[in-house]
Parts: structure tokens; sequence; C-alpha cells
């Protein structure tokens, strides 16, 4: 719902929470604090790195020299600040989940086969209002995701530190992954909302509890959707 009094800025913020909403639910479980506070610590850090790139553009439109050492520098430490914010906010969640992971009981006996997730993905990627080449790039994060997460719940963890890792090592760089249409550390991104969806399924095959399973493409496809178009 558009706020008027908001900005551009603000109200993209207010979006994206508003639609990662759901997928925030599915990780509310007492016995698994540690990883709820990873999810969200990553949405917010994400929602940091968002607005950060839309203050940075404004910055980077400014031509005129009235905007020079003026908005311009506004623009640039508030680019600045909420990329530092989100850093903040990403490193405080990789620690929950290396806590997490540390506690955590894996069941390996269990079998998850990807096809129905990955069809009704792809299906969820292409209805998307992108250009084709995008839904190319969603396909493959989804597909790399798949061959490391698909091996069992315990690798779908370490796969979730490893792009977390990568996410911070990114938005720390001095372009902090800011390139191409859909840019690097969105794809990231994307890699660890399906690494958690992948982790919602194990949950459910190990707990033989799937209620809250079922709808996981469209709450993490959501997601990912908010987070292509409203920082964009």
């Amino acid at each position: 719902m558009r706020n008027a009094i908001l900005s551009r800025e603000k109200q993209a913020d207010l979006d994206f929470l508003l639609h990662s909403l759901p997928f925030r639910t599915s990780f509310k479980y007492d016995d698994e604090a540690g990883l709820n506070e990873f999810v969200e610590g990553l949405l917010n850090s994400v929602s940091f790195f968002g607005v950060s790139e839309l203050e940075f553009r404004k910055r980077d439109r400014c031509r005129s020299k009235l905007s020079v050492g003026s908005l311009k520098d506004v623009y640039n430490r508030n680019g600045i600040r909420n990329n530092a914010n989100g850093i903040r906010s990403l490193t405080i969640a990789a620690a929950e989940l290396k806590q997490f992971a540390s506690t955590v009981k894996f069941n390996k006996k269990n079998v998850f086969v990807p096809g129905e997730f990955r069809n009704d993905l792809i299906s969820f990627f292409e209805d998307l209002e992108i250009k084709p080449t995008d839904v190319d790039k969603l396909i493959k994060v989804l597909d790399e995701t798949l061959a490391e997460c698909s091996k069992g719940p315990e690798q779908t963890i370490a796969y979730l530190q490893r792009k977390t890792e990568e996410l911070g090592k990114l938005r720390n760089s001095p372009d902090r992954g800011a390139v191409d249409n859909i840019p690097w550390w969105k794809l990231v991104a994307i890699a660890i909302y399906i690494g958690l969806a992948i982790w919602d399924i194990w949950r459910c095959i190990i707990r033989n509890r799937c209620s809250t399973a079922e709808k996981v493409v469209i709450k993490v496809g959501h997601t990912i959707a908010s987070l292509i178009m409203k920082f964009c």
C-alpha cells in the first residue's frame, strides 16, 4: 500500500519488509531461535543494502553544479550509513547462524527430491515482469543452490554460512557488488533465501510436519520479487 508521506526509499523499505513477512514467519520456532534471529537479521540487512543503493543512485544522478557539495554529499552519506547498518546487521545474523549450526541436530537419513520445488519456483520466476535474461540468472542461482542443499540439511546450513560470508564481502567491496541488471549482491541474497526455503522443506521432512512448508515457493518467491523490484 502506497503511503503518500513516505519518500521513495522509505516506501521501498516498507514494501520489502511487508512482502517478506510471510517468509519471516516460516522460521518462528521456539527450538530454532538462532535461525529465526538469522532470518530477521538477514532480511533487515538486505533492506538496508537496498536503501543504500537507492541513495547512491540519487548521488550518481547529481550532475548540476547546484547539487555538488550539497545534495550529492547528503545522498552519499545516506548510502554509506545504510550500507554500514546493513553490514552490522548481517554480521550479527551470521553469528546467530553459526550458533545455530553448532547446536542443531541433523538427520541424514531423509531424502529431498527437488523436482517439484524447482519446477514451481521456475514457474514463479517466469511470471515475473523481468527480462528473459534475468529469469535465466535466477534459474542459474536456483540450480546452484539446489546442487548444494539437496545433499542434506547439514550441507544446507553450511551453504547458508558460506553465502552469508560472501554477501558480507561483496557489500564491503568498493563496488558493493552492485554490478549488472540484477546486481551480484542481490543474486547472493537470493541464493540465501532459496537455501532457507530448502531448509524449511528439510525441517518438514525430518519432523513429518509439512503445514509451514506447503507454500514455501510462494513465500520465498514474493521475497525475491520484492528484492528485485523495490530496490531498482
